[in-house]
C-alpha cells in the first residue's frame, strides 16, 4: 500500500513538474518582445496611483472594479515596473492557473493522464497564452474563477459541507466580482445550478453566501451603472447576431486575437479550418453527451449563454475577452473528450490537430509582426531620434485625446514635451484653444499622433489649426498601428 502511494505522490508530482516549467515557458519565453499597447499601459498608469486614488477614479476610466489595479500597485513597489516585471504577475496566475486546471480535471475526470493532457492544451493554447503576456485582469481573473469552481464543485459534487470550503468559496468570489465585471455571470450560473440540483441544504447554506456579497459588492455598484454608459460603439457600427457573435467568440478561444475583431484575414483558411476541426471535436461531446460530465457541461452552457445574451443586447461585437470567465471551461470540454474516446489512435489524432493549431497560431503569436498589437517602444524611440537629430530646436508632441497618451508617457525619456489635443472638449474651438496651450511658446516642430483616430476624429480640426499657423507636414513615423505626422513650422 505504501509502495502504491509513493508511485501516485511521484507521478503527481511529475506531472505538477512538467506543467510548471511548461506553463513558465510558454508565458515567459520573449514576454516582452512586444510593446505595451494601449490598454496595458493604462494598467501601468493606474498602477503607479495610490489606493484611494484607484478606488476613486478607475471606475470613471474603466469597465471593472479596481481590486487587480490595486494588486498591480504593490506588486511594482516590490518587483519595479520594466515590461517583464509587470506582465510577469499574469504569467505567475498563468502557472497557477495550468496547475488548478490539472488538479480540476483530476477531480472531474478521476484520470491524471487526461488531467495533464487537459493542462497542456490549456498551457499552449494561444488565447491563454496572450493573456498571460497581457498587463490586465483577465490572467488573474481566471485563476480565482478556478479555485472558486474548485470549491463549488466539491461542496455541490462531492457534498463536502466543512465551513473551509464555504468560506474559501466566498472569499474567492469576492476576489473575482472586484476584479472582472463580467465575473458576476459566474455567480449567476451558480444560482441556477444550484435550483436545478434541487439539494435545499446546500442551497441556504450557499444562498446566505450570496446574500454576503451582494451586500459586500454593494460599494461597487457604480461600476455597473459606469459599464452601462460606456460607449462600444467603436467596435463596430453595425450589430452582430447571435450566431457571428457565437463564431467570433469561438475563435478566439481557439485562435486569441489572430480573429476577425482585428481583420487578421491574413490567415482567415487557418481560422476557418480550426474552427471545423474544433467544431468536430466537440460533436463528438454531443455525440457521447451521456459521458461528458455534468457539472462542466451545465456550468459552461448556461454562463456562456448568459453572456451571449448580455453581449447582443449591449456589445455590437462581442470580443472574446468578454467571455475569458467562461473560458477554462472550454478547455475542460475538451479535456472531456479524452475520456469519451476508447480507442489509442482516436486520442492520438485529437492531440494532433489541437496541439497543431495551438502551436501554428502560437508562431504567430511571438514571431509574426502583423500579430503585434502596437508598437509604441518603436514609434517613440524614433520620434526622438528624429528630435535629437535636429540643432537648437524645440518640439510638442500632440495627442487626440484629453491628455498624452498613457503608452507614450511610459515610453518617453521626456525630452519632448507632450499633452493632448481634448483636454477641454472635442470640438474646433475648444481644441483651438488647448493647442494654443501647447504651442505656447512656438514650436519648431509638432509631432501629432494619428493613433486610434477613428474614435475621436479631431483630425481636420488640428490639421487645420497647424496649417493655420504656419506648419507643414514633412514626414510620418510609424510602425504597427502607431503612426505620427511630423509637422515643421516654416519660415
Amino acid at each position: 500500500m505504501l509502495d502504491k502511494l509513493k508511485k501516485i505522490i511521484l507521478l503527481d508530482s511529475f506531472n505538477s513538474g512538467i506543467i510548471f516549467f511548461l506553463a513558465a515557458f510558454f508565458s515567459f519565453f520573449r514576454i516582452s518582445h512586444q510593446s505595451l499597447w494601449n490598454d496595458e499601459s493604462i494598467s501601468a498608469e493606474f498602477m503607479r496611483n495610490s489606493l484611494q486614488w484607484i478606488w476613486d477614479y478607475v471606475p470613471k476610466y474603466d469597465l471593472h472594479p479596481p481590486l487587480y489595479y490595486a494588486v498591480l500597485h504593490f506588486w511594482q513597489l516590490i518587483f519595479g515596473s520594466s515590461v517583464v516585471s509587470i506582465r510577469g504577475m499574469s504569467a505567475i496566475f498563468f502557472i497557477g492557473s495550468s496547475l488548478l486546471v490539472y488538479y480540476f480535471s483530476k477531480k472531474l475526470f478521476k484520470s491524471k493522464g487526461v488531467a495533464l493532457i487537459t493542462a497542456l492544451i490549456f498551457i499552449t493554447n494561444p488565447f491563454a497564452v496572450l493573456y498571460a503576456q497581457e498587463v490586465r485582469s483577465y490572467s488573474m481573473l481566471i485563476f480565482f474563477i478556478l479555485l472558486n469552481s474548485i470549491f463549488f464543485y466539491k461542496i455541490n459534487y462531492e457534498q463536502n459541507e466543512k465551513k473551509s470550503n464555504f468560506i474559501i468559496y466566498f472569499a474567492t468570489a469576492m476576489v473575482f466580482i472586484y476584479t472582472n465585471i463580467l465575473s458576476l455571470f459566474v455567480l449567476m450560473a451558480h444560482f441556477l445550478i444550484l435550483l436545478y440540483l434541487k439539494n435545499w441544504k446546500i442551497f441556504k447554506k450557499l444562498f446566505i453566501v450570496f446574500v454576503l456579497l451582494f451586500v459586500l459588492y454593494i460599494p461597487a455598484l457604480r461600476i455597473i451603472r459606469s459599464a452601462d454608459e460606456f460607449d462600444y460603439s467603436y467596435y463596430n457600427a453595425e450589430r452582430f447576431n447571435i450566431f457571428l457573435k457565437t463564431i467570433v467568440v469561438f475563435s478566439g478561444f481557439i485562435g486569441a486575437r489572430i480573429n476577425v475583431l482585428n481583420g487578421k484575414w491574413h490567415i482567415y483558411g487557418l481560422l476557418a479550418a480550426s474552427l471545423a476541426a474544433y467544431g468536430a471535436l466537440f460533436s463528438i461531446l454531443i455525440y457521447k453527451l451521456k459521458e461528458v460530465n455534468k457539472f462542466l457541461l451545465s456550468f459552461f452552457v448556461t454562463s456562456f449563454i448568459l453572456l451571449i445574451i448580455a453581449a447582443h443586447i449591449k456589445f455590437p461585437v462581442p470580443d472574446p475577452k468578454y467571455f475569458y470567465v467562461v473560458f477554462p471551461f472550454f478547455i475542460l470540454l475538451l479535456g472531456n473528450i479524452f475520456m469519451v474516446l476508447k480507442k489509442k489512435w482516436q486520442i492520438i489524432s485529437v492531440l494532433i490537430v489541437i496541439f497543431s493549431f495551438n502551436f501554428v497560431f502560437l508562431y504567430n503569436f511571438y514571431f509574426v509582426k502583423k500579430y503585434e498589437k502596437e508598437n509604441w517602444k518603436s514609434v517613440v524611440s524614433m520620434i526622438e531620434a528624429d528630435f535629437l537629430a535636429e540643432k537648437n530646436k524645440t518640439a510638442v508632441s500632440i495627442s487626440p485625446v484629453s491628455k498624452p497618451h498613457s503608452t507614450w508617457a511610459y515610453y518617453s525619456t521626456n525630452i519632448i514635451p507632450s499633452d493632448g489635443a481634448l483636454k477641454y472638449g472635442n470640438a474646433t474651438g475648444s481644441i483651438n484653444k488647448a493647442i494654443d496651450e501647447i504651442n505656447t511658446p512656438v514650436k519648431d516642430i509638432v509631432y501629432l499622433s494619428r493613433f486610434i483616430y477613428s474614435l475621436y476624429d479631431p483630425t481636420d480640426a488640428i490639421r487645420i489649426y497647424l496649417e493655420k499657423h504656419n506648419y507643414a507636414k514633412v514626414k510620418e513615423i510609424k510602425d504597427t498601428k502607431v503612426e505620427y505626422w511630423r509637422y515643421d513650422r516654416q519660415q
